[in-house]
């Protein structure tokens, strides 16, 4: 049988705290509407950690800033600093790379090329196949994280129906033990409840994926039976956690023309805002919003990452 680690880069490497094996995972994505293609991610294992790991997955942002220390992939900040934390507290990680094969560098400006919610559905949907097979993994004790962009596929991955084609689910909904989505765009959301434990945290002057829907996504969900949803305000900060320091985006996509009104999606493709049903072109003129949105150096972070793994302890 061929090895689990014979196409894997394995070195060590210093993280700022602990001597790290890296590995490059490998995987193919074959989906529907979505070219075959082969993609990578990287897993971090902490000296500390024995198999079968406690696991979390990492997606980024659609403004990924950070190098993976594998291969010429990238992370975002949020989901780099949740990493680190995740590795003290003895949990291997697998930062995802959506963006590197496709030659995407932003997804969010104008002009940009786009990455749609289908690509990073199906490059999660196959990683976690993929891992699902590899026995040095914890089937029990895999978590997810996303911020931003990823936030919007870590909510959404929550409902059951995400994953009615993943037959090797046996005995689960879902995959995960729990989910944190990280400044979600919660104006847009599936019809239906949420399948396992969901932890939204959203900055309280968030003018980009705005905290207001996402607490309304999270009243929802209880009314409709889901006992296991909570929300975080982090007061004063903004998209990227930052207290200080703003700086301004003019060309930025950011989601506050549905700030007031949630659209929901069925699973036949229709777009629903109350009375009106509509397709994914009046979905975005309805949406998205051009202009500037507040950024900065993400002084916060670190707080957020310590709520991260604290959440995922509980479990």
């Amino acid at each position: 049988m061929k090895s689990w680690f014979a196409s894997a880069l394995l070195f060590l490497s210093f993280n700022g705290f602990a001597d790290t094996i890296n590995e490059v995972i490998q995987f193919q994505v074959m989906g529907r509407g979505v070219p075959s293609m082969p993609l990578q991610a990287e897993l971090r294992i902490p000296p500390q950690a024995q198999p079968p790991y406690k696991t979390v997955i990492l997606q980024h942002s659609s403004g990924p800033n950070v190098n993976l220390l594998t291969f010429k992939g990238r992370t975002d900040n949020v989901a780099h600093t949740v990493g680190l934390e995740a590795l003290k507290r003895g949990y291997a990680v697998i930062f995802t790379d959506s963006f590197t094969p496709r030659a995407i560098e932003v997804s969010h400006r104008v002009g940009s090329k786009e990455i749609g919610a289908r690509e990073l559905s199906q490059d999660l949907f196959f990683l976690v196949r993929h891992i699902s097979l590899d026995p040095r993994f914890d089937k029990n004790n895999l978590f997810f994280f996303g911020h931003s962009l990823g936030g919007s596929l870590a909510r959404e991955v929550s409902f059951s129906q995400f994953w009615t084609r993943a037959r090797w689910l046996s005995h689960q909904p879902t995959p995960f033990k729990a989910v944190v989505a990280s400044a979600p765009g919660c104006h847009l959301s599936r019809v239906g409840v949420i399948a396992q434990p969901l932890k939204i945290i959203v900055g309280q002057d968030d003018d980009w994926t705005p905290a207001a829907p996402c607490v309304e996504f999270v009243q929802e969900q209880q009314v409709l039976g889901a006992s296991r949803i909570e929300i975080e305000l982090i007061p004063k900060v903004g998209h990227t956690y930052s207290s200080y320091g703003t700086s301004w985006n003019s060309q930025a996509i950011s989601f506050r023309g549905c700030t007031q009104k949630r659209v929901q999606f069925t699973e036949d493709g229709r777009f629903v805002q109350g009375e009106d049903v509509f397709d994914y072109n009046e979905y975005k003129k309805r949406c998205h919003t051009i202009g500037a949105t507040s950024m900065g150096p993400g002084d916060m972070v670190p707080a957020v990452a310590l709520k991260v793994l604290n959440y995922f302890d509980g479990f």
